[in-house]
C-alpha cells in the first residue's frame, strides 16, 4: 500500500488461516462501500481477501468456514441470491475496455474480470462448492425484493425467496401501528397494499 500511496486496503474483507474476519476498506461493513479489489467492477462490489498464496495450498477448515459466514451475511444484507448471475459492465481496464458488458457468477474470483491468477488456482476450484455452501447458510432467504408504487395508490411488493416459506408482509404507521398486512406461502412474494385511504405520512414496511 505504502509503494502504491494508498491509505486505505483496497479489500473489504480479510480472512487468515485461523479464520480470523477484519474489516479492510474502511466505511461501514454492512455500508455500499467501494472497495479498490477488482479495478473495472469496484462499484456494487464486495472484494474479500484471504491471506496467503493458494495457487497449490488449499483453505484451512477455519477460513473456508470464515469465508462462507462472511459472504452468506454480506449478501443477505444486500438480498443477493449466492447463486444467482449478473452481467456487469466494466468500468474499464486492460481485460475489458470500458463499457463492456460481462457475465459473471455472483460470487466470481479476481481473475474472472482481470489478468491475474487470484485467488489462486485451489481457491478458485472450490468456488462452485464455496457458493453452495453459502446458499445453504442462514435460510430462509429473500431475494431482490422490490417496492413499486406511491403512498395513495397501489404498492406492490415483489420477492425472491430461497424456497417455499410462509411469509408476511406488514404495513406500520408512525407510531408503529399496523394499518395493514398480507401473507403468503409460497417461494416468490407479490403483495400489493392499496393506500388509497392512507393519511399522509411515513409508513414502514417489514418483510
Amino acid at each position: 500500500m505504502l509503494g502504491n500511496g494508498w491509505d486505505d486496503i483496497g479489500y473489504n474483507f480479510l480472512v487468515d488461516k485461523y479464520g480470523q474476519v477484519f474489516e479492510g476498506r474502511y466505511g461501514g461493513m454492512d455500508k455500499a462501500v467501494v472497495g479498490a479489489h477488482a479495478m473495472g467492477f469496484n462499484f456494487g462490489a464486495v472484494g474479500v481477501a484471504l491471506l496467503g498464496n493458494y495457487n497449490g495450498a488449499g483453505l484451512t477448515a477455519a477460513e473456508r468456514a470464515s469465508l462462507v459466514q462472511v459472504l452468506a451475511w454480506r449478501l443477505d444484507v444486500a438480498h443477493v441470491d449466492p447463486l444467482s448471475h449478473v452481467t456487469r459492465v466494466s468500468a474499464g481496464n486492460p481485460e475489458y475496455g470500458k463499457g463492456k458488458p460481462v457475465y459473471l457468477r455472483t460470487i466470481s474470483g479476481h481473475r474472472d474480470t482481470y489478468q491475474t491468477s487470484c485467488p489462486g488456482n485451489s481457491v478458485y476450484a472450490q468456488l462452485p462448492a464455496i457458493t453452495r455452501q453459502v446458499a445453504a447458510t442462514g435460510l430462509p432467504k429473500i431475494y431482490s425484493p422490490v417496492v413499486v408504487g406511491g403512498l395513495g395508490g397501489n404498492v406492490r411488493f415483489t420477492a425472491k425467496l430461497s424456497s417455499a416459506v410462509p411469509w408476511t408482509v406488514t404495513i406500520s404507521d408512525a407510531f408503529r401501528q399496523t394499518v395493514a398486512s398480507g401473507t403468503g406461502t409460497s417461494a416468490s412474494l407479490d403483495w400489493t397494499w392499496d393506500s388509497s385511504l392512507a393519511p399522509g405520512g411515513r409508513y414502514t414496511c417489514r418483510r
